[in-house]
């Protein structure tokens, strides 16, 4: 069992905050250890628990009013107000609990381990825009919520074959993480809503079907009629809230006319992936000698933005923008408007699995080596992100998703060039130990 407390009265801190208390306890209990403990299968198993908090710091001039240089009347040098400070700032602080055990079988040819995480985070540091009327323009820093995540994070390692002159070994991993926007204050007056994920992709409309028909609502470019249905949504905000445009809309409601039901602000999904799965076999050869090395990656539930195709669509360069032969791409692009983005136009199912990294390692024999002094050396190549073996969606209406980690990310992205995908890469090395 170990205990601290730590004590944090931080510079970036404003003026009137106090100073911050971050205690923490943490401890272990190896069952397998004990006099009771009689299941021979299990060589080893370790129960742990954390709890504590941890504070983040907010910006560096939070607390401070910020003036910058002008040119005066004649000039004359001269200050104007930049941002303004806010000194009542305090840390983001998180209070986590952590449960988890670890376990190994069979002589430790199996073992295994498991987390499971909750997290508070409090005061979340928001930014606020102020009016030009209040005297000191700009955005001020202030703690104005609170996010909740939980997750988990499991492996499996396991020796499946061991010999002299063939060994086989695979690790599979897993996590899950997620969180929720639990409260914001009447200050902040951003896009975020309470009982959403953060970060997240929002479309103004959903269009689920449409039909050209005489006597449709809409018409496209060149007169024809059509009606198309939406999502109604559902919305998260507590029954008899005063402001309820504060909650979330998440779809899987009712379907509805989409000429009589607009402006629903649909929670499109999470621009994280909650899931992720990886699997990493390895093979020995030669007296282990000789390794060969893979692991492929797998991540689920991510939806993200392909923000070159969106501007393809803005400016009338796509197939389906020229025709307007989609009724349900037409009454999206009718209703959101060309520029707002949505699942017509740049939104897509972003899961994927990848081969991350395949690779060989030999050692050298001494013969080898031994007239040139060195004691040992090895011969690698690795190569990494070189293969895509699966995508969920490889196209928005005819045009194709270049990468499924390429794209806007969240609410603060304005463009591709936020989140670039990992590069392929080719390794040689050679390592020798005198």
């Amino acid at each position: 069992m170990t205990g601290a407390v730590r004590f944090d009265d931080n510079s970036t801190f404003g003026i009137d905050a106090p100073a911050q208390q971050y205690p923490k306890l943490s401890g272990t209990w190896v069952l397998s250890e004990e006099s009771f403990w009689n299941i021979d299968v299990v060589n080893s198993l370790r129960l742990r628990g954390a709890w504590g908090k941890a504070g983040r710091q907010p910006s560096a001039t939070s607390g401070q009013n910020i003036y910058v240089a002008i040119p005066g009347p004649g000039g004359v040098p001269a200050l104007r107000p930049a941002s303004p400070g806010n000194p009542g700032i305090e840390p983001e602080v998180s209070t986590e609990l952590e449960l988890g055990f670890d376990i190994a079988l069979f002589d430790d040819r199996v073992s295994a381990e498991f987390t499971n995480y909750q997290r508070k985070d409090e005061g979340a540091l928001l930014g606020v825009s102020r009016p030009g009327s209040y005297g000191f323009p700009g955005a001020v820093q202030q703690n104005l919520g609170r996010i909740d995540n939980w997750g988990w994070e499991a492996l499996v390692t396991t020796r499946v074959v061991e010999g002299r002159s063939f060994s086989f070994d695979m690790d599979l991993r897993a996590d899950y993480t997620n969180n929720e926007i639990i409260s914001l204050e009447e200050e902040y007056t951003g896009g975020i809503q309470m009982g959403l994920p953060y970060p997240y992709q929002r479309t103004g409309d959903w269009v689920v079907s449409g039909v050209f028909e005489e006597g449709g609502s809409f018409t496209n470019a060149f007169g024809k009629a059509f009606n198309a249905m939406c999502e109604i949504g559902i919305d998260l905000a507590p029954e008899g809230a005063e402001n309820p445009v504060r909650w979330g809309r998440i779809s899987g409601g009712e379907i509805g006319d989409c000429f009589t039901n607009q402006n629903r602000n649909i929670y499109a999904g999470r621009s994280f992936a909650p899931w992720s799965f990886s699997i990493a076999p390895r093979v020995s050869l030669l007296d282990n000698s000789l390794q060969i090395y893979a692991m492929a990656e797998g991540q689920y539930g991510r939806i993200r933005e392909e923000n070159g195709h969106h501007w393809g669509h803005i400016y009338g360069n796509s197939k389906v923008s020229r025709l307007e032969n989609d009724p349900v791409y037409t009454a999206s692009r009718r209703l959101n408007g060309r520029s707002s983005n949505d699942w017509e136009k740049g939104y897509y199912i972003a899961d994927f699995w990848k081969l991350r990294e395949l690779g060989a390692r030999y050692s050298l024999p001494l013969s080898w080596i031994e007239a040139t002094g060195a004691s040992r050396a090895s011969l690698a190549v690795s190569a990494r992100n070189i293969w895509t073996i699966w995508v969920a969606q490889d196209e928005i209406n005819g045009l194709p998703v270049a990468d499924p980690e390429y794209g806007t990310s969240s609410l603060s992205g304005d463009g591709n060039f936020w989140e670039v995908p990992p590069l392929a890469s080719l390794n040689l090395t050679l390592r020798v130990t005198f």
